[in-house]
């Protein structure tokens, strides 16, 4: 149950300690998947699937990251997904690293085995790891907050606060950081000399990694916290937070009051949002949580035993859908958040010729959720003797603003009656 294997194969090395303790011979080679078949899988993955995932993931996350910075989109909630769409954009930098360091080994053998030797201590074994392993924490971290916000929506305001929110953010960074460093002093880069035809340096363990009892140990720790237990714990709350939403918007259905109506949209929008990403990551992530089990316990299943073509394979494979999990949040906010297409669209599109906004007239959150120049003709207008009359309706007003020069003439406010 190795936290590094999978990161070796994507580097297109072996583990220092696969490569001087593991001798591979023809004899104990498996034949359920040949080596030509193998190539062809490496060539659909490395140079199709994982550059296209993570050119598109790259983009989508810098579009997440810009909107989600918007301050009409700043709470709690969307810090998180920012925080999320930042360490999936590490993981993601660091997919075309890897694609890089292949493409040239095709190239030039040597120059790219040396950059893939150069790059892995730090990137492959250590960074790639620290970054994914931040993403399920933080996916982790919205579903908890999703559930407190489902269940117990009265005190959800008091513990689900922006504070508390950052004060978690930090410290899942700052623990997964220091918890992980190990990784990063395992191996020591060798110089061989007289070595003409192949690379002049090799991968061996530090005097650190030589210690693998520690390294066993501490790995198989490292793989429950980060990837069984979030898995489970997203599984369970999601199955809860499903269950009660479905409960909780039946019931406001029967309310009549356009308050209702309106927040239970709303809420819901967002929860099935969150829900879905959630239950991507956990598709995306199970089958590299079952491979390290099974190279765990399975004789010979790892990348130098007699499967190792088969695991090989498999893990192109995982490495591609922790790829695909890490790219398609950005379509996922777009197709399921009104308010995140919305501002994308105003923000990348140009689209400020006529917004809708449904503004509770006593809410300061949401004048300012406005533009600057809304949201000052607003605030003058509350001081103004028109404002007792956009109030009719204490609940909530619809205004409907056409930009431009002609704001204050053409703004059409829209209130109920009091009765």
């Amino acid at each position: 149950m190795h936290e590094t294997s999978g990161l070796h194969i994507a580097f297109g090395i072996l583990s220092a300690d696969e490569t001087i303790n593991d001798v591979i011979t023809n004899e104990t080679e498996s034949h359920v998947i040949s080596n030509e078949t193998l190539n062809v899988v490496w060539r659909i993955f490395v140079f199709g699937l994982i550059p296209l995932f993570s050119v598109f993931g790259v983009i989508g996350n810098v579009l997440s990251l810009a909107v989600l910075y918007h301050q009409r989109m700043r709470n709690p909630t969307n810090s998180c997904l920012a925080a999320l769409a930042l360490s999936d954009l590490s993981f993601l930098i660091q997919s075309l690293l890897f694609v890089g360091t292949n493409i040239q080994s095709i190239y030039n053998p040597v120059l790219g085995e040396e950059r893939s030797l150069i790059l892995y201590p730090w990137f492959g074994a250590y960074a790639s790891l620290v970054a994914s392993r931040i993403s399920s924490s933080l996916i982790l971290l919205l579903t908890v907050e999703r559930y407190i916000a489902v269940c117990f929506p009265i005190r959800a305001k008091l513990i689900c606060n922006t504070r508390c929110t950052i004060a978690c953010l930090m410290s899942i960074c700052l623990v997964t950081i220091v918890l992980f460093l190990p990784y990063a002093f395992k191996y020591d880069i060798v110089y061989i000399q007289g070595n003409a035809t192949h690379t002049p340096m090799r991968l061996m363990p530090s005097e650190l990694g030589k210690n693998k009892e520690f390294f066993e140990i501490y790995g198989v720790t490292l793989n429950v916290i980060y990837r069984f237990v979030p898995i489970t714990l997203v599984l369970v709350l999601n199955m809860r937070i499903i269950i009660i939403t479905r409960k909780t918007c039946s019931s406001r259905k029967l309310m009549g009051t356009l308050d209702a109506k309106v927040y239970s949209n709303e809420q819901t929008r967002i929860t099935l949002m969150l829900v879905t990403v959630s239950l991507l990551f956990v598709l995306c992530t199970l089958p590299g949580a079952i491979q390290s089990v099974l190279s765990h316990y399975l004789e010979g299943y790892t990348m130098t035993g007699q499967h190792r073509y088969v695991f090989q394979c498999f893990s192109y494979i995982i490495y591609s859908l922790e790829t695909f999990s890490s790219s398609v949040n950005f379509l996922i906010y777009m197709v399921m958040s009104k308010k995140f297409s919305k501002t994308y669209k105003e923000m990348f599109c140009c689209l400020k010729n006529q917004t809708h906004y449904r503004v509770p007239c006593n809410s300061k959150e949401s004048i300012r959720s406005l533009p600057k120049s809304e949201s000052k003709f607003l605030q003058s207008l509350k001081e103004s003797q028109y404002w007792n009359w956009i109030v009719l309706d204490k609940h909530t007003s619809v205004l409907n603003m056409a930009h431009g020069n002609s704001l204050k003439s053409t703004m059409k406010l829209k209130c109920k009656s009091p009765t």
